[in-house]
């Protein structure tokens, strides 16, 4: 249930981040998620191997940070995945097919917990960036794109990423980690680095 709920943290977060477009996200995961599901029972009932090794590779898939950006594919298999783990914890998840709501609101986790894991959450996040201000202070000021960058290592806290191992700056490899300034609501332009 914890994991379950450290998930929903995380959504709201993401959500935070890219929101409206979590909205195409959530549809997939939970239209075309609950139909992975019911393929894969049925699939559990003609061959229990069968159904192990497509459950493991839809694991493997959701888990490759190369399928990162195969956004639709990964929410048919986090929704199928979501499925089974809200099967076995005897949460129901049943609903009309009429129903338009994300899978997560179709379900009842305890509201308090996920908020109290959000805070957490932020405030983990904002220690990391007052840590590194800390421990880091040559500011290189700038008008920039980012032209390269590692997803599954950089955060994003407001207007500014913490890169925890490089990023590049109109082409100019710069060695992390390093704080980027953004300009306000921008995905790509920076302001200013700090290393």
């Amino acid at each position: 249930m914890k994991n379950l709920e450290k998930l929903e943290v995380i959504r709201q977060a993401r959500k935070r981040i890219i929101v409206n477009a979590i909205n195409q996200e959530l549809a997939a995961e939970t239209f075309e998620g609950m139909a992975e599901y019911a393929g894969l029972m049925a699939l559990r009932q003609i061959s229990q191997e069968k159904f192990a090794a497509e459950v493991e590779k839809q694991l493997l898939f959701i888990c490759n940070p190369e399928n990162l950006f195969d956004t639709r594919r990964v929410s048919y298999f986090v929704g199928s995945i979501i499925c089974m783990t809200l099967k076995s914890l005897g949460i129901d998840f049943h609903h009309e097919l009429s129903e338009t709501r994300p899978l997560f609101d179709l379900i009842q986790l305890n509201p308090s917990a996920v908020e109290i894991s959000l805070n957490e959450f932020q405030q983990s996040l904002s220690n990391r960036f007052d840590s590194f201000r800390k421990q880091h202070s040559k500011k290189v000021e700038v008008d920039a794109l980012i032209t390269g960058f590692d997803p599954m290592n950089m955060v994003r806290l407001g207007d500014e990423f913490l890169c925890k191992h490089f990023v590049v700056l109109d082409g100019e490899f710069i060695q992390g980690p390093v704080l980027l300034e953004m300009e306000e609501g921008s995905l790509r332009r920076v302001r200013a680095y700090i290393t």
